[in-house]
């Protein structure tokens, strides 16, 4: 009985053996070798790098070959158009209203662009005329696209919401508007087109909470979509034009008649800060808006 025993615990123990041997043999399989390819998230003290086609919101923009791209990193020329296309907008102050050039990079929408810049727009108060004008940059004329994305990072604490980016009739002033993204008074985004009656998608939580977010509107045959920081609000599928009753308008960061449309906000001027405004002549995917927001992060 005494040698049964030894026998068993010897054939046990070669048990043990051949299992860690096995285990061995699998891990050394698995891990990479200097040739192998894998993916990292690298951290240091100004920079992240993570698992994404691009490191800087510049990069990110400009591969999409945007239509216009203001970038508010030139205080010189506020509506300078970073995409190459010369489409430079111009700054209209109106009345009491301004414009504040920000400079401090770890409070910039896109840290790792590396200039730190942004812009604040105001609200003054009640809505009046005079709120069309307040810090606004309007683009030069253009045609209104039926497939096209708008984009732009904000951050705000307002809570009278007001109109951000998008299209409009005239250059200055109260205006007809459409392809636009705006804000309510709880903060909710709206994306907003008009093809002969009003077409609204918006957020069921609220952004107004003094960080950056990136709003994301598109339009194409495939519908229209909102995003915010990426994550899709919803689509409407038969939503497949904007308002085609006018020939010529305007892309305007800033102010403009928001009043009778759904969700309408205490006023029309947007009062924060924005950034990384880009127009875009196609309806980009999940995935590149996707991109776009991680290189921001």
């Amino acid at each position: 009985m005494i040698l049964i025993g030894v026998e068993k615990r010897s054939r046990a123990l070669g048990m043990v053996t051949l299992a860690l041997a096995l285990v061995l043999c699998l891990t050394a399989q698995l891990m990479p070798s200097s040739s192998a390819g894998f993916t990292a998230k690298v951290t240091n003290s100004a920079n992240t790098a993570a698992s994404n086609p691009y490191f800087t919101c510049n990069a990110a923009v400009l591969a999409k070959s945007p239509y216009l791209y203001y970038k508010f990193d030139n205080t010189q020329n506020i509506g300078l158009d970073s995409s190459g296309t010369g489409r430079n907008g111009q700054y209209y102050r109106g009345g009491s209203g301004s414009i504040t050039a920000g400079t401090t990079t770890s409070d910039d929408a896109c840290s790792r662009d590396g200039l730190g810049k942004w812009i604040q727009l105001y609200d003054y108060g009640s809505k009046t005329q005079n709120d069309q004008n307040y810090g606004l940059i309007s683009s030069g004329a253009v045609t209104p696209p039926n497939t096209f994305t708008i984009e732009i990072w904000f951050k705000t604490t307002t809570t009278r919401g007001g109109r951000i980016f998008g299209l409009s009739r005239s250059l200055t002033g109260v205006s007809y508007v459409d392809r636009h993204i705006y804000l309510d008074n709880q903060g909710r985004v709206y994306f907003g087109v008009y093809p002969g009656s009003y077409k609204t998608i918006y957020s069921f939580a609220s952004f107004n909470d003094n960080t950056w977010h990136m709003a994301t509107g598109t339009l194409s045959s495939a519908g229209m979509c909102l995003y915010v920081d990426a994550v899709r609000m919803t689509c409407i599928p038969n939503v497949t034009q904007a308002d085609n009753t006018f020939s010529t308008g305007y892309w305007r960061v800033g102010s403009d008649s928001v009043r009778d449309w759904p969700g309408f906000p205490s006023s029309d001027a947007f009062g924060g800060n924005v950034d990384e405004a880009a127009v875009y002549l196609s309806a980009l995917t999940a995935a590149q808006i996707q991109a776009h927001y991680i290189a921001g992060r």
